[in-house]
């Protein structure tokens, strides 16, 4: 009897354990049923299933209980292993992210009767190619593979083989609608359409190029943000802003045609752009946001022209400017030996590589920052300079030899930090002022003081 007894124990608990294999299952393993949410009165949602182990998913018309199903749950498979989905009729909302980072999800069918569908429903599916829509749908269409709002004209999804029809049922691609299509290699955004949203075609990583229409009038932030293989574009001379971030991380970007119409330039829109040799700022700019250019370590020239009025802070840091134009009189700013200088109160805010310092009175303070990460190699501080901000030569990894002159009587913190290859600074002042920062010159490099400047003749030979 007890042998009897053990046996069937152990048949229990196989069976239980084959039941942990096929049933609803938490922290992630896979589940063998939708989840249904009731609402009691005869209607349901499908929940979030993302642990649901088929792969060609179907959703039925009715629960288990004879619910009908009227909506899909937010995020419900998202990052599931689903290769298809098919929605059914009588479906009427399908929440946010609902689809979201499945990575295998090659195809998803909507009913006829969707009318909301929430923000991101496709994000980050590389593998996606087919998107559809039932015929009779009064609020959603699709058509070339792109998921489209019929009422404003909004493409508000697509994926890696989409086609942006051109018959004007779409006017604008909205936020995110191609976010994370890895797999999309070319986009021709067609004529007529006057707006690309938030993100639009952020982490695209292998669309190396995209033309923009001569009707676009506007960039959302970071549209084109991460699309690493991206080596050209032409902004249109209807779009007055490049919004933050906007080519942010395109590494591969090596020439970017800015339009004249272009005023504003927003914080990080090139930042990281690190192959960008082209980029000519045009004459009708008048913003230049902080961080916009960093990192552009492949760029060579900007030019000032008469309507600029900002520059932001790091604007041009990390880059490989060497020369700064003026190209006529500005009434903020003077540009003088490859040097950008204010007017009012004479600081210095950036400058090229082969910059010079002014030494005829116009600089009277250096700005923080302003040589940040720049291929400076030497420079001589003169006497009408009182001011230097921290930082200000931050990372010049090439600066080899400096000399400040005793005008100097305010200093900042680390304002040298980073120069690894500077081995010392020649100050003209006898010792260190009141008002230079303790730490203003960091590491373990020699500074001279008292330091008295050869003969300009014994120098030169």
């Amino acid at each position: 009897m007890k042998r009897v007894c053990l046996h069937l124990f152990f048949i229990a608990l196989a069976l239980a354990m084959l039941c942990l294999t096929s049933c609803s299952l938490t922290n992630g393993k896979m589940k063998d049923e939708l989840v249904f949410v009731s609402d009691g009165k005869g209607s349901c949602v499908l929940g979030e299933v993302k642990g649901y182990y088929q792969k060609d998913v179907v959703i039925p018309q009715l629960s288990p209980v004879g619910d009908k199903v009227i909506g899909i749950a937010d995020e419900a498979f998202c990052g599931s292993n689903a290769s298809s989905i098919t929605v059914p009729e009588g479906v009427n909302t399908v929440g946010v992210r609902a689809f979201a980072e499945c990575k295998n999800l090659h195809s998803v069918s909507l009913p006829s009767t969707v009318s909301e569908i929430g923000a991101d429903v496709l994000r980050d599916c590389p593998s996606l190619v087919s998107i559809s829509v039932a015929d009779a749908n009064p609020v959603y269409l699709s058509a070339g593979n792109c998921l489209i709002k019929t009422d404003d004209k909004v493409l508000i999804a697509g994926c890696k083989s989409s086609i942006i029809p051109m018959d004007g049922s779409v006017c604008a691609i909205g936020d995110g609608a191609f976010r994370g299509a890895s797999g999309l290699s070319e986009m021709n955004v067609p004529e007529g359409i006057i707006s690309v949203g938030a993100r639009a075609f952020s982490g695209c990583e292998q669309m190396s190029v995209v033309y923009l229409p001569s009707t676009l009038m506007e960039l959302g932030e970071y549209a084109f943000n991460g699309c690493t293989l991206l080596n050209r574009v032409t902004v249109p001379a209807g779009v007055s802003e490049l919004p933050e971030g906007v080519f942010r991380n395109c590494s591969s970007l090596k020439r970017a045609t800015l339009s004249v119409g272009l005023v504003t330039i927003s914080e990080s829109a090139f930042f990281g752009c690190s192959k960008l040799v082209e980029a000519k700022i045009p004459k009708t700019v008048e913003y230049i946001g902080d961080q916009a250019f960093l990192g552009c370590s492949a760029l060579w020239r900007i030019d000032v022209y008469p309507k600029l009025q900002y520059v932001g802070e790091m604007a041009f840091a990390y880059t490989g400017i060497h020369n700064v134009y003026g190209q006529g009189s500005n009434p903020i700013f003077i540009v003088k030996t490859h040097c950008i200088i204010t007017k009012e109160d004479g600081e210095l805010i950036f400058a090229g590589a082969n910059a010079k310092i002014p030494a005829d009175g116009t600089v009277r303070s250096i700005k923080a920052k302003a040589f940040f990460g720049t291929k400076l190699a030497a420079v001589t501080v003169p006497d009408s300079v009182e001011r230097i901000g921290d930082l200000a030569f931050a990372y010049c990894e090439a600066l080899k030899t400096v000399e400040i002159a005793a005008g100097v009587s305010e200093m900042g913190e680390n304002v040298f930090y980073g120069c690894d290859s500077l081995k010392n600074v020649n100050c003209h002042a006898a010792s260190m002022p009141e008002g230079w920062a303790p730490n203003w010159f960091s590491g373990g490099n020699i500074t001279v003081w008292g330091y008295v400047p050869p003969p300009p003749e014994e120098s030169a030979k």
